[in-house]
């Protein structure tokens, strides 16, 4: 486990669902992060990461990581609202969840470093019951959660933050609250 003292301030991230229309159902985008030596590896994940020094606010970071990741312009796409922080203890971020809503389908361009797979998710899934599961979480170091709340969106695990930023949109969209 980290020694992290408990005190310290949390690392700021940002990141962005963004959400869109295909044949007259929404949709959201979820990636795959690559492999790598870190906490995050290989999780289902929002487009987003860490602000950079010349990034004017963390609705700017959500845009310029997902342009980075999976080729989104950081001007495309209108803002709707910011959604609830989640604190992640494992890596000390706070994550900052920004909506964004695209006219079209937005045209991606995946980065093959950072990013193993992209996935359109009707947002249907996301509202139905049948894909919310509890399930143990082997995390890198061999650690296991149990009984951890997730979707099961795309034949992959949504865990973690991600599932609890997932969790607030579902409730936004089924109660007509979003837009």
């Amino acid at each position: 486990m980290d020694e992290r003292n408990l005190f310290d301030r949390p690392k700021p991230a940002a990141v962005a669902v963004h959400l869109f229309a295909i044949q007259g159902q929404f949709h959201f985008i979820l990636i795959e992060r690559s492999k790598y030596e870190g906490q995050h590896s290989g999780q289902i994940a929002l487009p987003g990461g860490k602000p950079e020094e010349t990034d004017p606010d963390l609705l700017f970071t959500a845009r310029r990581e997902s342009c980075e990741e999976i080729g989104i312009d950081v001007v495309k796409g209108t803002f709707l609202r910011r959604l609830s922080t989640v604190y992640i203890p494992v890596s000390g971020f706070e994550v900052n969840p920004f909506v964004i809503f695209h006219d079209a389908p937005p045209h991606l361009e995946q980065n093959f470093r950072e990013v193993a797979n992209i996935f359109l998710v009707p947002t249907t899934d996301l509202l139905n019951a049948n894909n919310r599961q509890l399930q143990h979480i082997e995390l890198p170091n061999g650690m296991i959660l149990k009984d951890q709340p997730c979707f099961i969106l795309k034949e992959k695990v949504v865990w973690g933050a991600t599932a609890k930023i997932l969790d607030e949109l579902g409730f936004l969209l089924s109660n007509d609250l979003l837009f």
